[in-house]
C-alpha cells in the first residue's frame, strides 16, 4: 500500500507515526495541491491511502476545491483544531478516520495498521508486527 501525505501545517510528528507503520518507500509526500492533484489523476497501480493534514481553514478549502478526486481514495485528515468551521470542512472530504492536530498519535498509528493490513493474493491476511508505540 502507498501513502500519499500532504498539508501545510507542521507534520514531522505525523509523518513519524506513519513511518512506523508504513516502510519509508512505500510514503510519497506532496510538496503542493498541484502534485497531489497530478498525482491523484494518474492510474493508481496500488492501494492508496491519502493522509491529508491541512494547517487552517484556507488550506481546506484548497483541498475542497479537488474533493472530486478523493472520492475513491481512503482518506485520513488530521485536522488543525477542533473549531466548529474547521470539522465541518473535514467532513467534507469524507474521512475514514478524522483526529486533530496535537492528538495521542497511537490511536492514527493503529488506525493506520489497521486500513494498512491489506489481504495477499491468496485471501490470507499479511502478516506484519504491530506498531510500536
Amino acid at each position: 500500500m502507498r501513502v500519499l501525505a500532504y498539508g501545510k501545517g507542521s507534520a514531522d510528528d505525523v509523518l513519524r507515526a506513519v513511518e512506523s507503520v508504513v516502510p519509508k518507500e512505500n510514503i510519497e509526500v506532496c510538496g503542493d495541491l498541484q502534485s497531489l492533484s497530478a498525482r491523484l489523476r494518474e492510474p493508481l497501480e496500488e492501494t492508496v491511502l491519502l493522509l491529508l493534514f491541512p494547517a487552517n481553514p484556507d488550506d481546506f478549502q484548497e483541498i475542497l476545491s479537488i474533493r472530486h478526486l478523493l472520492e475513491n481514495v481512503r482518506t485520513i485528515v488530521v485536522a488543525p483544531n477542533q473549531e466548529t468551521e474547521t470539522v465541518a470542512m473535514a467532513h467534507m472530504l469524507r474521512p475514514r478516520f478524522l483526529t486533530y492536530a496535537g492528538e495521542d498519535l497511537q490511536t492514527l498509528t493503529s488506525v493506520l495498521y489497521k486500513m494498512t493490513s491489506d489481504r495477499n493474493s491468496d485471501g490470507m491476511q499479511e502478516r506484519r508486527s504491530r506498531p510500536r508505540g
